[in-house]
């Protein structure tokens, strides 16, 4: 049994007075709920400009305000590439690889030996394919992100697809036999929460 992480986001557009602010928000937070205390577990640092020098002074004031651990969130390796040299020694989750960055997002998982989310919205061939491909070139700290959908036909998908890969992984198939992320922001994209 692994315990559900609960990250909360900074984006590298935010002022860096509202950067600190949240993070101190996030790094505090505690609410008590049945018998215990709930924490937030870490920090997911999207990067919403897509500037890699821009997500790197966001990644930079993020660490520097909080021992959480943390996302570096972007699907371009070159601003990858740039949190990630802010953030050498911390050891942050890579979001995401998929279908279109794969290799260049492979190469720094190895490169700076950290782990890396593989993604494939709503289609559990090709995230099987990306976890195959990736523990085939030594990257053994995998997450899947078979894609949230909030509504709808969707969310029925993302349940199932949910449920498909913790069966999978119980009857033994271990090439999709990892942890799973659900990111509940493309709720807020859809305008519903």
């Amino acid at each position: 049994f692994n315990k559900t992480k609960m990250f909360f986001d900074v984006a590298d557009n935010m002022d860096e007075a509202a950067i600190v602010e949240r993070v101190k928000k996030i790094s505090d937070y505690k609410k008590f709920y049945v018998g215990r205390n709930l924490l937030l577990d870490g920090v997911a640092i999207r990067a919403a400009s897509n500037d890699p020098a821009k997500f790197a002074a966001a990644v930079k004031k993020v660490i520097e305000n909080t021992e959480l651990p943390v996302i570096l969130c972007s699907f371009n390796p070159a601003v990858l590439k740039a949190g990630l040299e802010v953030a050498k020694g911390k050891n942050p989750l890579l979001y995401a690889a998929n279908k279109d960055n794969w290799k260049e997002v492979g190469e720094l998982a190895l490169e700076y030996n950290v782990p890396v989310v593989v993604s494939a919205f709503n289609d559990l061939d090709g995230l099987k394919t990306l976890a195959k491909t990736f523990a085939e070139a030594g990257i053994k700290d995998i997450v899947l992100d078979p894609g949230t959908y909030p509504t709808g036909k969707g969310l029925k998908d993302t349940f199932t697809n949910f449920l498909k890969i913790r069966r999978a992984g119980i009857m033994g198939d271990t090439e999709i036999a990892y942890p799973i992320m659900a990111m509940p922001l493309t709720a807020w994209m859809a305008g519903i929460a």
